[in-house]
């Protein structure tokens, strides 16, 4: 056959052939952020290729310093689980293609031996898909990593326990007695009331010596107003009260035996004694 013939024939029956050639799944990955700090998540981005829409893969996150195959770090199932990355494909997140958003959240595993410190770390994802066999395939790797740079924590800060203050008990004041106040002595006055009474027995100096008159009865017993100071427990003020009455009395006699003196009817009394 001339082989111009035959390599017709080879093209005819390659396109009228019912087998198709499926491409080879892949997956491409970015970051946001680019780095860590402590248990900080982190989310990664896919962008899937070659799969057939509704087939179910598993897939998670790997870290691993530059050079080493000691992948370390933990996935997210779900809201709230979180799975290491050692653990086995069917406990790492379900996603099914054409259904899935393309995201996966990722963070660091500080106490995985994989974890050598502060620093730039590399980061990739890895899927595993049900095979013919109705079995999982070997874990494959998405096509590029990315950079990571993996902080630690800040030191929890240590609580330095703050001293109680002491109470410092006031000082007692001490009272300051004030002397006692000695009351001043109270002057009572014993009162010496004027007491007028009648002495009767001494011979009174007649009225007629006293008013000049000589036909006055010489032998007359007169009473004499003597004044008598007694002690007694009145008022001092009435001892002036009764000795201002007796001063006023006797100047009223004496007052009244000069008028006497001077009338008319005395003088003319006097003429005829004469």
């Amino acid at each position: 056959m001339h082989p111009i013939l035959r390599y017709a024939l080879l093209v005819i029956v390659f396109v009228l052939s019912p087998v198709s050639v499926q491409a080879a799944r892949a997956i491409t990955i970015s970051v946001s952020p680019d780095q860590l700090t402590g248990d900080e998540p982190l989310t990664i981005t896919a962008s899937p290729s070659g799969f057939t829409e509704g087939e179910t893969v598993y897939i998670k996150g790997a870290f691993f310093a530059p050079g080493s195959t000691n992948y370390f770090g933990f996935s997210r199932v779900g809201d709230a689980s979180w799975v290491k990355n050692i653990e086995t494909a069917l406990t790492q997140p379900k996603v099914i293609m054409g259904l899935w958003n393309n995201y996966l959240s990722v963070k660091n595993d500080i106490s995985d031996s994989g974890y050598l410190g502060e620093g730039e770390y590399s980061l990739k994802l890895g899927f595993y898909y049900v095979t013919g066999g109705n079995a999982l395939s070997p874990v494959q790797w998405s096509t590029n990593s990315v950079t990571v740079v993996l902080r630690e924590p800040p030191p929890t800060p240590t609580e330095v326990p703050t001293a109680t203050p002491t109470c410092t008990p006031s000082p007692v004041p001490t009272a300051t007695l004030s002397p006692t106040k000695t009351p001043s002595p109270t002057v009572t006055l014993t009162p010496f009331p004027v007491v007028i009474r009648q002495k009767i027995g001494r011979t009174a100096t007649r009225s007629s010596d006293i008013l000049g008159i000589s036909n006055q009865p010489s032998s007359a017993e007169v009473a004499r107003p003597e004044l008598i100071v007694q002690p007694t427990e009145q008022n001092a003020s009435q001892n002036i009260v009764f000795a201002l009455l007796a001063i006023g009395v006797g100047l009223g006699l004496l007052a009244s035996a000069i008028a006497l003196q001077q009338s008319p009817l005395w003088k003319n009394k006097q003429k005829k004694n004469g």
